[in-house]
């Protein structure tokens, strides 16, 4: 999901990377405390390397596969993204979205839902 959201938010340079990576943990913490089921989970981990000042991400993984949940993800960082213009048409649309979702049978559990990842 990294490389979808580096594309996504067309920031290529590896300098980005820690900032996605935290807006997509974002998203999907978000996502789950309003309920919404997530099978999979996103993990990164980020280090400085020895010499340098900036962190980067050292590794990620993402097990999440769900097209529906992965572009409410995308539109989310995107919408977050401090380069974006646009954020709050972006953010409309996340939310619009993410109604759906928990609207949409099999995708919200409650409140109280617990992590599925």
């Amino acid at each position: 999901m990294l490389n979808e959201a580096k594309l996504t938010c067309q920031a290529l340079d590896r300098e980005y990377e820690p900032e996605l990576c935290r807006l997509i943990s974002a998203a999907l913490i978000e996502m789950r405390t309003r309920g919404v089921m997530i099978q999979g989970d996103f993990t990164y981990s980020v280090s400085v390397p020895e010499g340098e000042d900036l962190p980067e991400v050292s590794s990620w993984t993402c097990t999440i596969t769900d097209d529906w949940i992965r572009t409410a993800v995308l539109t989310y960082v995107k919408a977050k993204a401090p380069w974006t213009e646009g954020g709050d048409k972006l953010m409309d649309a996340y939310e619009q979205m993410l109604d759906k979702i928990m609207h949409t049978t099999g995708y919200h559990r409650g409140w109280e839902a617990e992590d599925d990842g």
